[in-house]
């Protein structure tokens, strides 16, 4: 008896050890009752057919994408309130203790959060803050500190007009003259702001200030023919037509509100924002069940905008664990609004923007789409917008790049023949797509889109010594320009490194003198490509080297240049002063760089065991620098893949040489 439960014991310690955890079933509702496992059989399983009934059938992928975790959130953050009110006690219960009216100071700003107004988007510098700190008792009490070996958000309260009048009703004899606690001095010394020039008792709306600051620095104004807006430039008139309680306008203070925090060092992600997140992703659920607004363009704008905020932890915080969720939840709605994408400009920039955010997804994770998501993305007509148009020719590429990495994991199951007849047409399609490029690239041109270059000479020695490799830098009309041309250049280096990866893993094709050929013009295009990148960062930056707010932008110099008008002869200058580069480079520009620098310096030092592309000796290391400049500026946090594997353990003798 005692040896059969030995045994027994023994078995169930096996079967929990085996036991792995793949995420939630995907079976029909039936099996998941009944615990047993499902085939996954459309439209009915097999086990529901053996039993003769009804197949329930299987869960919704959008209500999955997009389920509620309100509970959740709410009940970590009443643990976090707990351990507060505990930390408060035991303050309170020692009088003895040296840090007393310190920790009590601090529970009051965490118990009762400041409201966000205006005043906090002139926060300084994290150096100029914490010195001060140090020496003047009125400054915002600092919970972390700033060095310049790590980089962090600095969160920093100040006190309420509740808190400055309980510390008056403590010391009623105090003069008024002397008072450090005062809320004019408090946000005076705070924030630099001269007391005389704003009233004190105004209080503006904090969200609307957020909006208005998000808005002005992130989105800038509308201009260019309609075919060319995009995304931000139909976002603003939206917010705008929408309700007071709409998801879109809950979704866009959420965002708001997170960047405004950030830049006032209060973190990302903090209550506020997040609070703001979860009432819009409840409206959300309301709408989507509405047979009407579940078709409208305000709807799909608010998927948009949760992947935005998505892409805000991604760079700013640890949170990858939900990042493609509203991507995914975005396509789904597309294709449930069906030929109402196509019925108005808007709709038609809403659908380009899914498909770029989808592009960019599955070309940095290798993925290829499947047969119902291409039907849906190539379903729409050709895109009139240069971004979209270009995203319409790179869906072949991720589709190439997807059945490249699928295949490699399987290749020594194939037969000699079978893995040469597959390497060949990889670098047939791969070929074939670069074509396509071309012809966007010759279109493009003839639109007026090229940049300019800036000889080195001409260039400010401010931005030279901040960040300009080789004998000139690029300057266009504007950001969105700019970030188009770096897209086109790295898609590009994304398809000639196919070529080299196929030759790689099947190096007898380099016997034949057309590959050996291929090979170097692929080496020479790659090195083309990538200067063109690395000579768009001194348009993106300027010459700025530290964290620098957008409101304080006319610091920053930029590169510039004049072309001629063809229609008036006049010398126009580039940047054009009607794009606000100065303004929306200071917020916006590390978000268009950073992924391109990023690209380059994983594919020449890949994480895995794929084939590396070679540039010029020291480019490299001057990516790696300005990746650091890049995070030191805007505080990015680095990408997943960035702890990287040993060379050693990386395997020899990979590389290509032409």
């Amino acid at each position: 008896m005692q040896l059969r439960r030995r045994f027994h014991r023994a078995r169930i310690k096996s079967q929990l050890r085996n036991m792995v955890y793949n995420g939630p079933s995907l079976g029909c509702r039936s099996c998941r009752t009944r615990r047993v496992k499902c085939d996954q059989t459309k439209p009915a399983c097999n086990n529901c057919t053996r039993r003769r009934q009804e197949c329930p059938g299987y869960a919704d992928v959008f209500d999955g994408a997009h389920r509620s975790q309100n509970e959740i959130v709410l009940r970590k953050a009443g643990k976090g309130k707990r351990v507060v009110r505990e930390s408060s006690r035991k303050t309170r219960s020692d009088p003895s203790s040296p840090d007393t009216d310190e920790s009590t100071e601090r529970t009051k700003s965490t118990s009762n959060p400041p409201t966000l107004t205006a005043l906090t988007l002139r926060a300084r510098s994290p150096s100029s803050v914490d010195s001060s700190s140090a020496t003047s008792n009125s400054s915002p009490a600092a919970t972390h500190t700033f060095t310049g070996n790590q980089l962090q958000w600095i969160p920093y309260t100040v006190k309420t007009s509740r808190d400055d009048r309980a510390s008056r009703e403590q010391t009623p004899g105090s003069n008024s003259s002397l008072e450090p606690e005062s809320r004019m001095t408090t946000i005076a010394s705070a924030f630099e702001v001269t007391p005389y020039l704003i009233p004190v008792h105004i209080q503006p709306n904090g969200c609307d200030a957020a909006v208005g600051f998000f808005f002005r620095h992130y989105v800038g104004r509308k201009t260019g023919a309609p075919s060319r807006l995009g995304f931000n430039q139909t976002w603003q008139p939206s917010y705008h037509n929408s309700m007071e309680d709409s998801p879109l306008r809950l979704a866009t203070a959420a965002v708001s509100v997170n960047i405004s925090m950030m830049w006032s060092y209060q973190g990302c992600d903090t209550q506020l924002p997040r609070s703001l997140f979860l009432q819009a992703i409840a409206a959300t659920r309301h709408a989507v069940v509405d047979p009407v607004e579940s078709l409208s363009d305000e709807l799909l704008m608010t998927i948009l905008v949760f992947d935005l905020y998505d892409d805000l932890l991604l760079h700013y915080g640890s949170g990858t664990y939900s990042h493609g969720t509203h991507k995914r939840g975005a396509l789904a709605l597309v294709n449930h609004r069906g030929s109402v994408n196509h019925q108005s400009l808007q709709a038609s920039s809403l659908l380009d923007t899914v498909r770029n955010s989808l592009l960019n997804h599955y070309l940095t994770r290798r993925l290829s789409f499947s047969p119902a998501e291409v039907h849906i993305l190539e379903r729409a007509e050709t895109s009139s917008a240069p971004a979209g148009s270009l995203d319409m020719a790179s869906l072949p590429l991720v589709q190439v790049q997807g059945d490249l990495w699928t295949f490699r994991e399987k290749r020594y199951r194939r037969t000699t023949l079978q893995r040469r007849a597959f390497y060949e047409q990889t670098i047939a399609k791969a070929v074939h797509v670069l074509e396509i490029f071309e012809s966007w690239s010759s279109h493009s041109a003839r639109s007026g889109l090229r940049e300019l270059h800036v000889p080195r000479q001409s260039v400010l020695p401010s931005i030279v010594s901040a960040g300009l490799y080789g004998d000139h830098c690029s300057v266009w009309d504007n950001l969105v320009l700019g970030n188009l041309s770096n897209t086109y250049a790295v898609r590009n280096i994304c398809a000639l490194q196919l070529i080299r990866q196929a030759l790689a893993d099947e190096p007898t094709l380099l016997l034949e003198s057309k590959y050996r050929t291929l090979l170097t013009e692929t080496d020479i295009k790659i090195q083309d490509f990538a200067d063109k990148v690395v000579s768009s960062v001194p348009f993106h930056l300027g010459d700025t080297v530290v964290l620098t707010n957008p409101l304080d932008c006319d610091r920053i110099n930029y590169p510039f240049s004049f072309k001629s008008d063809p229609e008036t002869g006049l010398n126009v200058k580039l940047p054009s002063l009607m794009s606000d580069h100065a303004s929306m480079a200071a917020a916006t520009s590390g978000w268009f760089i950073y992924p391109k620098l990023v690209a380059l310096y994983r594919l020449a030092e890949p994480e895995d065991d794929a084939v590396p592309f070679f540039l010029r000796e020291g480019q490299l290391d001057w990516i790696k620098g300005q990746i650091v400049r890049l995070q030191r500026i805007f505080l990015f946090t680095d990408p997943p893949w960035f702890k990287r594997q040993p060379k050693a353990s990386r395997g020899k003798g990979r590389g290509v040489t032409s």
